[in-house]
């Protein structure tokens, strides 16, 4: 019993390998009489993996055996499925079919993709960025200042089928830009809220810009699409500020400095103002001698921290009696002076 129940398998399996023998020469065979007439179609470095299943894989409903070819059904050269339906037969439908979806796609996957064979790879019609070219505007990479990442390629940043994230991004704002930026830079003690945000196209265009930086605008315009402009365009403007060289003081990302400041304040200050170690009226620290502008050291414990006396909750600094950005008054006072003794009244009212 078990030598015929052996023998019975036995039989099935050569019938099994007959029958594929016979349609693997079938599909060599009709692979071969269209090659006759389609040579040009597997000329490409790349072959679609399809090809070696057999053209009718893909062209079910098409009469070979007549010239010119007789479709049997409605759809365009007998393909058995119409557009990306067809491709989903051997691709994963998933990766295809996110949130948010390239328009291509429904264009077709031959907007981009030869069905047949490409000296391009992913069997593409034309390399990156030329193909993207095809649907969007050339000149918004092209302008002075192009980003880097560019000749990366776009899918760098970018999945060019589907994606769960905003813009196609192949990650979130701004993980995706921290694979190339350093994260370090974006993460200090405190950061600028568009940065914290994730925000990083409110500042920068991520392709290209005819401004520094790849900036949308140049500042100070572009730090007034948050920030209120009058407090920054008082009768005496402080030159940085009328330059709009915003990052002279301030980082614009992130800093362990107060107010994102690039240093401790009053060595922001005496990057330009080294006159004033000099200076009769001020020294720099809280020495004897002088008025002072200043701690260089940041105080390990708050207790240590020297208080501004008109906004207790400041660290006393060359702004706590000078605005650093514009004023009304003489000498960018901070508050209503009409001679250097007059801010001095403010903290000093018992001479006065």
């Amino acid at each position: 019993m078990k030598e015929a129940e052996m023998d019975r398998k036995a039989r099935v399996v050569v019938m099994v390998l007959f029958f594929l023998f016979v349609a693997l020469v079938e599909n060599s065979i009709a692979e071969e009489m269209c090659l006759s007439c389609h040579e040009d179609l597997t000329k490409g470095k790349s072959l679609h993996p399809a090809l070696q299943m057999g053209c009718t894989t893909c062209h079910t409903a098409l009469d070979a055996s007549r010239v010119p070819h007789r479709i049997t059904n409605s759809l365009d050269f007998g393909l058995q499925a119409k557009g990306r339906t067809l491709c989903f037969n051997c691709h994963d439908k998933t990766a295809f079919t996110h949130r948010n979806i390239h328009p291509a796609i429904n264009v077709g996957c031959t907007a981009c993709h030869n069905p047949h064979s490409s000296n391009k790879e992913k069997l593409l019609t034309a390399t990156p960025p030329e193909l993207c070219y095809n649907c969007h505007n050339k000149r918004t990479f092209e302008r002075g200042n192009v980003h880097p990442a560019l000749q990366m390629g776009c899918t760098a940043c970018h999945n060019p089928h589907s994606t769960e994230t905003e813009k196609l991004l192949v990650k979130d704002l701004p993980d995706v830009c921290y694979n190339c930026h350093d994260s370090s830079v974006f993460q200090k003690t405190n950061v600028h809220v568009p940065v914290q945000a994730g925000l990083c196209t409110s500042c920068h265009n991520p392709h290209s810009s005819r401004n520094r930086k790849l900036l949308n605008t140049e500042p100070p315009e572009l730090c007034y699409n948050c920030h209120d402009k009058r407090p920054f365009t008082k009768k005496n403007i402080h030159p940085p500020v009328q330059a709009g060289q915003c990052t002279t003081c301030h980082s614009p990302h992130s800093s362990d400095e107060i107010k994102l400041l690039v240093a401790r304040p009053v060595l922001v200050c005496l990057r330009c103002h080294g006159d004033v170690r000099k200076a009769p009226h001020a020294v720099v620290g809280f020495s004897r001698g002088g008025h002072p502008i200043g701690s260089i050291r940041k105080p390990k414990k708050k207790k240590d921290i020297i208080k501004d006396p008109m906004r207790p909750d400041r660290e006393f600094y060359c702004g706590s009696c000078h605005d650093p950005h514009s004023s009304d008054w003489m000498r960018l006072f901070r508050y209503k002076a009409s001679s250097p003794l007059g801010i001095c009244s403010y903290c000093h009212k018992q001479f006065f």
